[in-house]
């Protein structure tokens, strides 16, 4: 299920090229979304088999690394691709990108050192999903005038397809060829980017067709960006914003983890049923809300907002009782919410700090004001993945306390956001 921005009719596109983008996105977003959410199957197997010897927030290090590194990447890589220009270099660094990619994976075969491992699954595992992504993003809006905000939103199912489908092979390599895990992950990443590769086609500026100079991209860097901090409550929609993002991957890191160790004792692979219903959930909810229509009635900030708190709430409820006839329909409840905000954050962010001018394009420093609130809540997530887990390692009650903290998070990020929106929008009788 993979659709592209709706939009206007133009008979003046390149509908071939833009098609070819699309499924190009969807196949860059299935390992962007689907490496980092499946990492999950791998922290158990270090926690309890390959590096015992390592805490939990050592080995918390190496997602935490992994997803900074995808969330502050925009803004460099965004920078690089307009200062690139009409040139067709971006093809050389995706293809750089995607390499290192499957080197990161193919690379633990032999070594399985947590210097190495760190090294290679957090930072240069994480700067080339970053670069994916970014790269990916671009092109594909330059088939719909770089109104990157809402390319930003599609291919949400694609990207959840992605988790199942690593978590599920990473699974599966685990239990049976434990020593070729990472050898498999990387034969994925190859048979995807490749084809995304060639796929991937941006929209060509030509003086013979005047509608393609219309399309020509001109990324700024935001101008009075501290002094629009100040205004109408946007700082705090940044809080509520890091907090959301603080919180909102323990679940999908930890259930294996924390459900395979006392009380519950469950086995990793009733624990991986649990994510796998998180991430398949994620999946549809994610598709249903990027869908136009339900973003024209509902609203993508009523949508995150109550995502968010609906995440705390879940994330509250009784979600480590073993018992899979429990676990499984929370993990599944809890999937409903992160699909929507992963899927809209960067859209959120969009209608809070930027601006539209005439005619309703965006303002050409919305996108490096997104890549800001998103490094920022990149580093959100490093500090929750990793405090968290020390937390767990202080005392004897320190898993319930995680939980409690998490979902405290979640639901006042997302309060947080609904209180600023009221404010500035006067109301909910509206979607926003």
């Amino acid at each position: 299920m993979v659709r592209h921005p709706h939009a206007k009719t133009n008979l003046e596109r390149e509908p071939r090229h833009r098609n070819r983008s699309v499924w190009a996105h969807a196949l860059v977003l299935f390992n962007v979304i689907g490496i980092p959410l499946s990492h999950g199957v791998y922290l158990e197997y270090y926690f309890t088999t390959a590096l015992p010897d390592k805490p939990l927030s050592s080995l918390a290090v190496i997602i935490g690394l992994q997803i900074l590194c995808i969330f502050v990447m925009p803004l460099p890589i965004g920078c690089l691709y307009q200062s690139l220009g009409r040139r067709e270099w971006w093809k050389a660094v995706f293809a750089l990108a995607a390499l290192v990619a499957v080197a990161a994976q193919v690379a633990l075969y032999r070594n399985k050192t947590y210097m190495l491992i760190v090294l290679l699954q957090g930072p240069l595992l994480g700067a080339a999903l970053g670069t994916l992504f970014t790269i990916s993003t671009l092109v594909l809006a330059s088939h719909y005038q770089y109104n990157i905000p809402l390319v930003s939103t599609q291919s949400g199912f694609a990207a959840f397809a992605g988790a199942v489908v690593h978590t599920a092979l990473a699974r599966f390599a685990l239990q049976q060829y434990a020593a070729f895990s990472q050898v498999f992950n990387g034969a994925l990443i190859a048979l995807t980017l490749l084809p995304a590769f060639f796929l991937l086609t941006r929209l060509k500026l030509d003086t013979l067709k005047p509608w393609t100079l219309r399309y020509q991209l001109n990324l700024k860097l935001p101008s009075h960006f501290m002094a629009d901090l100040r205004s109408k409550g946007t700082i705090w929609f940044i809080i509520g914003y890091i907090l959301v993002f603080f919180s909102i991957f323990i679940y999908p890191m930890y259930i294996i983890t924390l459900l395979t160790q006392p009380p519950a004792l469950m086995a990793p692979e009733m624990g991986t049923y649990t994510l796998l219903a998180t991430l398949g959930t994620a999946a549809f909810s994610s598709a249903i809300c990027g869908n136009s229509a339900v973003m024209k009635r509902v609203g993508p900030v009523n949508t995150f907002v109550a995502s968010a708190i609906f995440a705390g709430a879940v994330t509250l409820s009784p979600i480590l009782y073993p018992r899979i006839y429990v676990s499984v329909p929370l993990a599944a409840a809890y999937g409903v919410a992160l699909g929507p905000i992963l899927s809209l954050h960067q859209l959120v962010a969009a209608i809070f700090l930027g601006q539209k001018e005439e005619g309703g394009k965006w303002r050409d420093d919305v996108p490096a004001r997104v890549a800001i609130v998103m490094a920022m809540g990149g580093i959100g997530a490093f500090s929750g993945i990793v405090v968290l887990a020390a937390v767990a390692e202080g005392s004897a009650k320190g898993v319930d306390l995680v939980v409690r903290l998490a979902g405290a998070c979640a639901v006042s990020g997302g309060g947080g956001v609904g209180m600023v929106r009221w404010f500035r929008w006067e109301g909910v009788g509206f979607a926003v």
